[in-house]
């Protein structure tokens, strides 16, 4: 058995994905009750410091931000009936045993334990609302160590076993907390935790927002969240998919920069949060009434309407924002920039009925053009530079460098690397290269170092192919979002790199005799490093162009 390894430490969801992704995969195989294969590590422990950030920003997980939010509220309003999750998760049924509700829901167990959660009573007599209980302690003894809310039940749960095989019994398993110098800090104890449809589909996200909830009723701060996991795991259905955001994104210690500021609301910071539990029933209440009306709305004005007229707090108003803008497919309308970006970088919301839009996500990753791209050809090149200098901020930037790549992929396709590394994608660089600094009637040194710019991290998803066996440089979907982390992190650097440094950096590495004429010379692994670097180089370039106005 493989070494189980040391506590792991990310900021985000997003950053721990990708590299528990290798993690799990590189752990131990083992079978299923159902058959499949499994790849676990046993006895995980994993700490986001910054759980406020939840939204799904990884293209290729595909995470259904409208299923996360409709499962949270569902759990914080104590349901646990099937026919209302379903309508945001389709397989939620399957995980039924009487197809009416989950037995095992974390939601009456932690608002109405011991009640008549499961359709037969059991437990004690009079039910515990433990998330009351929590904060009440916590009110009563801010350093408490006694606020803990319990999901296992042993009267149902340990008689399951008893009682031959059951689909649902719960997988997370007791909660702690701690407030400590004006934050609290949450512990999630797991039995059993799927890396893909448990802990990144649903589990970050909803304790992550419990979490919240308690912070804002005490008035205090949001602290880590930690994962202490038994058996961490990946099922064989998932494995490719995994295999793709291991080698797609990077890992935390090679992140560029962090994350700019998180623009997505919080309860915490709201003026008008719940200042008791009886409050929070109070807005979940409104919620699900203003959710009802969203889903019967005719248009998206009136669904909008709905959204910011129910809640109290900026967190449920977002989440009702979310369920309006992708009940009618208009992410773009949301205040949110995470928010926006989520949403597109989730799959096709199973109630969104009109087939002629264009879908959210592709294969290899979202796309997130904000009009439809311009006719391919010259156009493109007297359209964008304009559009490029016109650009007031970082993201608008990213955003028009991204319309030109979808445009003119549209136009050529995969053509870049049909002749290989050597002729095709090396040649088309150098083109660049040569470029690099000048303007004309054609095209400017912005365009041309921006197209320089595409080609590198283009080339880096070819070479990350070539390591791996994915198709990241399949499309545009992956491309766009590592170009957006560049010219985020370029902007964060704030050198500019000039453009003759670039093109001897370029001419030295890439382009000399040992790289260009004879691939068999450089590793792929090598040789990704190097192009890592140019492209960040290449960024750094654009920015300082883009600020100057050329």
């Amino acid at each position: 058995m493989k070494n189980h390894g040391p506590s792991r430490t990310y900021l985000t969801v997003n950053d721990a994905l990708p590299d528990l992704a290798r993690h799990v995969l590189d752990g131990d195989e083992l079978g299923s009750r159902k058959g499949e294969r499994v790849l676990e590590r046993l006895h995980q422990q994993i700490t986001l410091t910054e759980p406020w950030d939840r939204y799904p920003r990884l293209g290729l997980r595909k995470a259904s931000l409208p299923a996360q939010i409709a499962e949270t509220m569902w759990i914080l309003s104590g349901r646990n009936d099937v026919e209302w999750l379903s309508y945001y998760l389709p397989r939620a049924i399957e995980f039924s045993d009487d197809g009416e509700t989950w037995r095992g829901g974390y939601g009456p167990r932690l608002r109405n334990f011991g009640g008549r959660m499961f359709g037969d009573a059991v437990g004690p007599t009079i039910p515990v609302d433990q998330l009351d209980a929590v904060v009440r302690e916590l009110r009563a003894n801010p350093t408490s160590r006694r606020a803990v809310l319990g999901i296992w039940d042993p009267l149902m749960d340990a008689r399951r076993a008893n009682e031959g095989p059951w689909k649902d019994i719960p997988c997370n398993d007791f909660i702690s907390f701690q407030s400590r110098l004006g934050e609290l800090h949450a512990h999630v104890f797991v039995r059993s935790n799927d890396l893909v449809w448990g802990w990144s589909g649903i589990n970050a996200f909803e304790w992550s927002v419990l979490q919240e909830v308690i912070a804002g009723i005490l008035g205090i701060e949001v602290g880590t969240l930690t994962f202490s996991i038994s058996s961490l795991h990946a099922y064989d259905r998932h494995w490719e998919k995994l295999r793709k955001i291991g080698a797609a994104y990077p890992a935390p210690e090679e992140h560029f920069d962090p994350l700019d500021t998180f623009d997505a609301p919080r309860l915490t910071r709201d003026d008008l949060r719940p200042r008791s539990v009886a409050e929070l029933d109070e807005e979940i209440s409104e919620w699900f009434k203003a959710e009802a009306r969203i889903r019967e709305a005719k248009s998206f004005d009136e669904a909008w309407a709905e959204a910011n007229s129910a809640a109290r707090s900026s967190l449920f108003t977002s989440f009702l924002q979310v369920l309006a803008a992708a009940r009618f497919q208009r992410p773009d309308d949301l205040p949110s920039r995470i928010l926006r970006q989520s949403l597109k970088a989730s799959p096709r919301a199973p109630f969104a009925v009109d087939e002629e839009r264009e879908e959210f996500h592709t294969k290899q990753g979202p796309v997130l053009t904000k009009t439809a791209p311009p006719a391919p050809g010259r156009k493109i090149l007297q359209r964008i530079p304009s559009r490029l200098s016109l650009a007031r901020t970082s993201e608008e930037l990213a955003a028009e460098i991204e319309i030109l790549h979808d445009s003119k992929h549209a136009a050529y396709g995969d053509s870049w690397k049909r002749r290989g590394e050597t002729l095709g994608i090396l040649a088309n660089i150098a083109r660049k290269v040569d470029r690099l600094g000048t303007t004309d009637d054609t095209e400017t040194a912005l365009d041309t170092a921006v197209d320089l710019l595409v080609y590198l991290t283009k080339y880096q998803a070819w070479l990350s192919d070539k390591i791996s066996g994915t198709d990241l440089s399949d499309g545009t979907g992956v491309v766009n979002r590592w170009i957006a982390d560049l010219i985020r992190s370029a902007y964060a650097d704030g050198r500019p790199y000039p453009a003759e440094f670039l093109a001897t950096d370029i001419n030295s590495s890439l382009l000399d005799d040992r790289w260009g004429r004879d691939e068999t010379r450089t590793l792929p692994e090598d040789k990704l490093n190097v192009v890592i670097l140019m492209s960040r180089r290449a960024a750094r370039h654009v920015l300082g162009l883009w600020r100057e106005g050329k």
